[in-house]
């Protein structure tokens, strides 16, 4: 129940950010293209993550985390203006948190992960930095760098240990083949395609031996590197 607790309270928490965040905006802000996303603009983001959260409550998880799924929660909210967006959001927000603390299969690290990497996405696109140190970008690097490590065997590559602000994670087994150091922030914005290959390969690397880390940097994303340098 710890975990189904964690990620209720980092969920309502979040939330309550970004609600406050879209309360500030100007209409330019929320015609703002996202870089890092399907074309959507921040308005866009907004009405999946609203879309998210309606669909956990009404049980439409069909094709759950695909660009069809989320597709959809863009295109159902897009004659909506983002106020009525947030409003929808803050009136069933409080509904999923419940719920994740009444049916602990419902609380998947994954809704931590999708809400802060976006509110991201949404701060770079508009040029207004925050939550960098918050819990749910440490619980992001520890959830996706742990699943990493579950299945770094099946890549054949070397144990690689990649260490940020918050710990260190062995990714693999035995001699260590290189060494990543970065901080907490830009491995999450890495490991989630929010940096391109040029950009993660010019992080600490050590040994820095281009030919020992591209095959680790190929496999070390869950979504494809961004097409161009993404600065934040």
């Amino acid at each position: 129940m710890r975990l189904v607790g964690q990620i209720a309270d980092l969920y309502t928490a979040g939330r309550h950010t970004l609600l406050d965040l879209a309360a500030a905006l100007t209409p330019e802000d929320e015609a703002a293209f996202v870089p890092a996303t399907p074309q959507w603009t921040v308005k866009d983001v907004y009405a999946h993550l609203t879309g998210v959260v309606a669909d956990a409550l009404g049980g439409r998880m069909d094709g759950v985390a695909t660009d069809p799924w989320t597709a959809r929660q863009v295109a159902e909210r897009a004659d909506r203006s983002l106020t009525d967006i947030c409003a929808e959001w803050a009136e069933l927000g409080p509904e999923l948190e419940e719920a994740l603390r009444a049916f602990p299969d419902l609380a998947n690290p994954r809704l931590i992960i999708d809400q802060w990497t976006h509110e991201q996405d949404i701060r770079a696109a508009l040029g207004k930095p925050g939550s960098r140190t918050d819990g749910r970008m440490t619980f992001c690097v520890d959830v996706m760098l742990t699943g990493f490590s579950k299945g770094w065997a099946e890549t054949d590559l070397p144990c690689v240990v990649v260490t940020g602000d918050s710990g260190a994670w062995p990714l693999g087994e035995g001699e260590v083949g290189t060494r990543l150091t970065a901080t907490d922030f830009e491995l999450a914005r890495a490991v989630m395609g929010r940096r391109s290959r040029a950009q993660v390969l010019a992080l600490r690397w050590s040994p820095r031996d281009e030919a020992r880390i591209g095959p680790v940097v190929d496999h070390l994303h869950a979504f494809p590197h961004a097409d161009v340098d993404l600065l934040e």
